[in-house]
Order: structure tokens, then sequence, then C-alpha cells
């Protein structure tokens, strides 16, 4: 008797866990049946958190067959604890660290997101910081050049992210590249160095004004560069030409 109480008692515990770990990860969360971004998941998170900074590293290689090593900070308000859901198109497999706050996180992938049980969360502010493998479906390859097209709502296929047009977010990206080749994004070059023992580049750009993800990308590749002033302005036009009479317009 002793013995098959205490067999229903295990039952009853490992039943109330799991039961437990479902529900903080997909508590409140209909709007996720589907893949992508829905109205009703975009509406909520909207509704829910502000102030959206993202602080994104990509390790670029020489080698256009290699997959970019990627880490996220993401700091974001959120007026009620609820789970956090990420956009992310890619398997489970492409994260290989996620914390939450400071904490090691246990997350799950359902539809095309990473889904936070809410224990993890905060009122007020919360930090992630998440390294993963890079998604290459908006990755536009070649042997000395790469550039991001993330239009419409290709941001979630490189990095994990809010993916909506209504959640505009700050940026400060950093990029390692080959030592050969320049870089572009939408913030100005803060700092570019050298590193010897690899014979890289590290690039730092300046945080952006609030924009939704689709519009965040950079460039890097083996590029010309051409600056000039105008009107008191510094004005640099990078390039791939070669022909002289397209290089003259440069101009």
């Amino acid at each position: 008797m002793i013995y098959m109480m205490r067999k229903i008692c295990a039952a009853i515990i490992f039943l109330t866990a799991l039961i437990s770990f479902t529900t903080g990860c997909g508590k409140r969360l209909p709007e996720m049946e589907v893949d992508g971004v829905g109205k009703k998941l975009a509406e909520t998170r909207a509704e829910n958190i502000s102030d959206v900074k993202y602080s994104l590293l990509f390790e670029i290689p020489s080698d256009q067959n290699m997959a970019l090593e990627g880490m996220v900070s993401l700091s974001f308000k959120m007026k009620e604890r609820k789970p956090i859901v990420l956009d992310f198109v890619q398997s489970d497999t492409a994260l290989t660290s996620l914390s939450v706050n400071g904490k090691k996180a246990r997350y799950s992938f359902r539809n095309e997101h990473i889904v936070i049980p809410a224990s993890f969360s905060l009122r007020g502010e919360n930090r992630l910081t998440i390294q993963f493998h890079a998604g290459n479906q908006s990755l536009n390859r070649r042997e000395d050049l790469l550039y991001t097209l993330l239009v419409p709502d290709r941001a979630r296929t490189l990095f994990p992210c809010f993916d909506q047009p209504d959640i505009k977010s700050c940026y400060s990206l950093s990029l390692e590249i080959p030592v050969e080749w320049e870089a572009v994004a939408n913030g100005k070059v803060l700092q570019k160095d050298t590193i010897e023992q690899t014979q890289r580049r590290f690039v730092q750009f300046s945080e952006t004004e609030p924009i939704p993800t689709y519009l965040f990308s950079f460039v890097a590749g083996k590029m010309k560069k051409v600056t000039q002033e105008k009107s008191g302005r510094e004005i640099t036009i990078y390039h791939r030409e070669s022909e002289p009479g397209k290089v003259s317009q440069c101009d």
C-alpha cells in the first residue's frame, strides 16, 4: 500500500511539473498556432513591450560557405509579466546559449518562435543575451561580398527579434570581418581596429534612431571608398566598380 502511494505521489509531482512547464511556455498564447507573426501576436507584443534596443555582433568569415556566428543583447520593458516570444526562423540547434536577466533560461521552439516562460521575465526592464548561428536566407553572399535584405519580414531569418514594424528599436552593431574588407551599416563607424593575431577587422557602428526591423541593414566586403566634402559635410561612397566612366560619376 505504501509502495503504491509513493508511486501515485511521484506521478502527481511529475504531471504537475510537466503542466507547469507547458503552460509556462504556451499560456495565453493561442495566437501562436500558425507560423509567422500573426495579427494577434503582433498586437499583444506591441501593447506590452516598449523601449527595445538591440546590441548585435556578427562574425563574418571570408568563406561564403561558412555560417555567421552571432550574439544579440536585447533590452526592453514589459508592462505585464508574460512569456517572451521572439521570432527566429531557424531550428532549435541554431541557439548555443540563452540567458534572461542574467540567468540561464529555459525556452522552447514553436512555429518559428522562441518561447521563454513568463517565470523568467520581469515587469519593467528585461535583458536577454543569445548566442546563435545566423540564418543564411536573407544574406546575399558572394565570394568577397555580403549584404542583408530584410524586407518585409526577413529579419527573423537572420537573428532572434520582434519582427514587426510597429515595434521600432535602436540598433548598435559590431562586425568582425576579414582585414581587407570594408563595412557599412545604418550607423556611423565609431571604431575600426585590426586584430593582429587573426588578421581580422573589428568594426563598431553608432546606435541608430528607432527603426523597424526590416530597415536594419549592413554590407561587408571588398569595396573601394571615395570620400569628399560637400557643403561642409563629409560624404563617403563605397563601390566595387572598375570601369573609369562609372567611377568618375562619384564626383
